[in-house]
């Protein structure tokens, strides 16, 4: 995933952590997105790979969050702190399967 897509996932998580009586629409976030001042394409972009995770998975008000595998210190040297954050919230929202986040890492 490119480092800007990456950093786009990240709001949109985190504004969906920030507003959970909002429900995630497609439309609102679009909405939302458009204002802060990112372009379409990236918007897209960014849509495409969280919006089919959330339609998946109904994200009650009190939810426990998903297991966080701890990063070995090897595996945490590597990593920037935003990308540890933003590989941490891809898995709390469970956007990610364990393989996946292997694959990442």
């Amino acid at each position: 995933m490119k480092v800007h897509l990456a950093e786009l996932v990240d709001v949109i998580l985190s504004q969906l952590e920030e507003n959970p009586d909002v429900s995630p629409s497609e439309k609102h976030l679009r909405s939302w997105l458009t204002g802060q001042g990112y372009a379409k394409t990236d918007i897209d972009a960014a849509l495409r790979v969280v919006m089919p995770a959330l339609a998946q998975v109904s994200i009650p008000q009190h939810r426990s969050p998903g297991n966080v595998r701890h990063l070995s210190p090897f595996e945490a040297s590597k990593m920037t702190p935003e990308a540890r954050a933003a590989l941490a919230r891809l898995e709390l929202y469970e956007l990610r399967d364990p393989s996946e986040r292997e694959l990442l890492l």
